[in-house]
């Protein structure tokens, strides 16, 4: 099976979710990049081009109002404002 040129970012907090996305996208895309700390976002995105993220919208433990998600889409943008 060949593989997707597309190259992926997945940002969560949740290691065994970073670890099964690794695993299932990397059989079909030739980049999977997997990251817990979002403060890392804007190097990766200064380092790399990617066509797809993955981001988890909450980040702190019990979260689940999304904030967090959109405060780093909203910078997501400010860095490419075509991802």
């Amino acid at each position: 099976m060949s593989k997707n040129p597309g190259n992926i970012l997945v940002v969560d907090d949740n290691e065994d979710l970073l670890l099964a996305a690794r695993l299932f996208l990397k059989q079909h895309f030739a980049l999977v990049h997997t990251e817990q700390d979002p403060e890392k976002i804007p190097s990766l995105l200064n380092n790399e081009n990617y066509d797809v993220i993955l981001l988890d919208m909450n980040f702190t433990m019990d979260a689940t109002s999304g904030v967090e998600g959109l405060m780093w889409l909203d910078k997501i943008l400010q860095i490419d404002p075509s991802a």
